[in-house]
């Protein structure tokens, strides 16, 4: 591996990446969190979307799979007919041919391809959905340590004016 995927977070002078961005994306940087906040939305929409063309390129490659699937059939079991001549080929001969052919193991390949990657995606559209539940978390525990520095600050005047008036 590079410094650039072995070091990922530790270099600001890498040029951007796929593993940097992905890393940028999900990490959270608590003396930014504001910046943070804004970007969280954007970075879900982005993921989700790049989530949504991975299902579709899924949905695709097992349709032309099973589009292959039922060309080849067709082809091997007239293929197979007229060479046995009086009976027709088994069903199961049939589909022994058929996923061994390349152009049905190439079709099944990018069905596996494209569901890989699908499944990444959402991993990743995933990671963000936690760091935007956990930058909520990160805002809600910083209001209350808010509060209470108001509330503190507003006792220690009140216990000041109290003290004064005796």
């Amino acid at each position: 591996m590079d410094k650039e995927t072995t070091q990922l977070g530790e270099r600001a002078d890498l040029p951007v990446t796929v593993e940097r961005f992905l890393h940028e994306c999900v990490a959270i940087t608590p003396e930014a969190l504001d910046e943070e906040c804004v970007r969280v939305s954007a970075d879900l929409a982005y993921w989700n979307e790049r989530y949504a063309m991975a299902h579709k390129t899924h949905l695709i490659a097992k349709l032309d799979l099973e589009r292959t699937e039922a060309r080849l059939s067709i082809e091997y079991r007239e293929t197979m007919a007229s060479a046995d001549g009086k009976k027709g080929p088994t069903v199961d001969a049939v589909r022994a041919a058929v996923v061994n052919d390349a152009q049905y193991v190439g079709a099944q390949l990018a069905v596996i391809d494209a569901e890989v990657e699908r499944a990444r995606l959402r991993g990743l559209s995933y990671a963000v959905e936690c760091k935007k539940d956990m930058l909520q978390s990160i805002g809600a525990k910083e209001r209350v340590l808010m509060n209470g520095d108001m509330r503190a600050a507003s006792s220690a005047r009140l216990v000041d004016q109290l003290e004064g008036r005796r």
